[in-house]
């Protein structure tokens, strides 16, 4: 309503004025306060969505680093595996060749006994020929210490493999929309 005095205002009122008199008049003010208010919250809400995708692509950027650290860990782990198996092989083989040694230089050195004690000096070459042989077997040893140790390093990256799995999974259910708040 206006009032008197005031019809001088409103007929030299700008556009935007004149505008809230007629939707004041209308009853429309409630609706277009409303309606700016909806307009506000959309675009927070636009705001809000544009900071959760940029988490979202973080989020996916990291979890495609750990699918390829994953990856190189269980490449990691079956290259170890057969690098395992081969030496075991290499080790069994020298294990036997040591045997085959060790049972000729033994038989070589019963012979000498018995023969002569003027063939002691074939009987001391058969003693250095068991020596090498005792120096093989401490090689083997050696190689089954460094297997050893191997083996404790297949399982310190398999442990790691399966932590990288437990913040893998750890990272889905962050990034799970119905989680996000």
């Amino acid at each position: 309503m206006i009032g008197q005095g005031e019809v001088s205002g409103v007929v030299q009122a700008e556009g935007r004025t004149l505008l809230g008199y007629v939707q004041e008049a209308a009853g429309l003010s409630r609706a277009v306060t409303a309606r700016q208010e909806t307009e506000a919250r959309l675009r927070d809400a636009d705001t809000a969505l544009e900071q959760l995708r940029l988490v979202l692509n973080e989020r996916e950027a990291a979890v495609a680093r750990l699918q390829k650290a994953a990856q190189a860990a269980r490449q990691h782990r079956d290259l170890s595996a057969r690098v395992l198996t081969l030496e075991d092989a290499l080790r069994r083989e020298r294990h036997l060749t040591l045997r085959r040694e060790i049972a000729g230089a033994t038989a070589e050195a019963a012979g000498l006994e018995a023969r002569s004690v003027m063939q002691g000096a074939e009987v001391q070459a058969a003693a250095a020929a068991v020596e090498q042989a005792r120096e093989r077997a401490q090689e083997a040893r050696a190689r089954r210490e460094a297997y050893s140790g191997a083996l404790d390093a297949l399982n310190a990256a398999r442990e790691a493999q399966a932590q990288a799995e437990r913040y893998h999974a750890h990272l889905r259910r962050e990034g799970r929309p119905s989680n996000m708040n």
